[in-house]
């Protein structure tokens, strides 16, 4: 409810949702040194949604909208773990793979019963959306004395997102300028809006090594990650097309001294440099429906 227009929204949906899990996985205790471990999860779900939005202005129902989707997701996700203990205590190396694939086709329909003819609220639209990842790890940990541990570590992580979508939606047509050419009726030129695409990539390798040692009551520890951040990015709509490519090399140090003066009291100094990135579907330009006066679409289509 807007005070501001004297207009109302209303809005009702439903769902219809069924999903299929399968959950399988393995232990294999090769010998007292080396163990296997392999898991999977897949998951299948049909989501079926209808709904209405009756949009009012001064009491007025000038939008009866509805919206009827169809998705079908599919998830599939492998894990695997392979562990070699050496004869000291604690002195190991480990190695983790991950793997997911993702598929997300959608199917909707939306219409105005106020508005029939009109192609703005009346439009179908088809959505595939694919996305696949990895993560390899290898992770060595040796103490090297009774009071010091060193950590060294590998890492390799990709992610590779596809999305098309296709509608029969019409939009304004822009200027230059970006702005609403008028017509000769005392409105605006229309035009379908074209096809889009948005593919994006992203790799990173990184390395890592940390350095622990306690010294009776103050532990230290000491670290830095070394990582090569790449992505590659394509949103193609109708004509039009933007691309973005980066590379850039990062050091994360970190620091921590903790001092135990005793067993109810402790006091910590840190210092780390860290870096949250937005995901993937976050940076995903193609437009998302909320309703018919709102519609959600990132303002830069390839942020990175």
């Amino acid at each position: 409810n807007r005070v501001d227009n004297n207009s109302l929204q209303e809005f009702e949906f439903d769902s219809d949702n069924k999903s299929n899990i399968l959950k399988a996985g393995a232990d294999i205790y090769i010998n007292e040194k080396n163990t296997f471990s392999f898991y999977t999860t897949q998951n299948d779900n049909d989501n079926l949604s209808n709904g209405t939005t009756k949009i009012y202005d001064n009491n007025t129902l000038v939008i009866d909208s509805y919206n009827n989707s169809d998705s079908d997701n599919k998830n599939s996700s492998y894990n695997f773990n392979y562990k070699i203990d050496f004869d000291k205590e604690d002195h190991n190396l480990e190695f983790e793979a991950s793997i997911a694939n993702f598929k997300n086709p959608e199917d909707a329909v939306n219409g105005d019963l106020e508005n029939p003819t009109n192609p703005f609220n009346n439009y179908v639209t088809e959505i595939e959306n694919t996305r696949k990842s990895h993560l390899y790890n290898l992770d060595y940990v040796n103490p090297i004395s009774e009071n010091g541990k060193l950590e060294l570590g590998l890492e390799v992580r990709g992610s590779h997102s596809k999305n098309e979508q296709t509608t029969t939606q019409y939009q304004y047509e822009l200027d230059e300028n970006g702005n609403q050419i008028p017509d000769n009726s005392g409105g605006y030129l229309t035009e379908p809006t074209p096809d889009s695409n948005f593919d994006y990539k992203r790799d990173i390798y990184s390395a890592y090594a940390n350095y622990s040692h306690q010294f009776e009551k103050l532990t230290m520890q000491v670290g830095a990650r070394f990582e090569e951040y790449e992505t590659e990015g394509e949103f193609v709509k109708g004509e039009d097309i933007e691309t973005v490519s980066d590379n850039i090399f990062s050091i994360y140090p970190s620091a921590f001294i903790t001092y135990n003066p005793s067993e109810k009291n402790q006091f910590q100094v840190s210092y780390s440099r860290r870096v949250d990135r937005p995901s993937l579907q976050q940076i995903n330009p193609i437009r998302q429906w909320l309703s018919l006066i709102h519609i959600s679409e990132p303002t830069r289509p390839l942020y990175i």
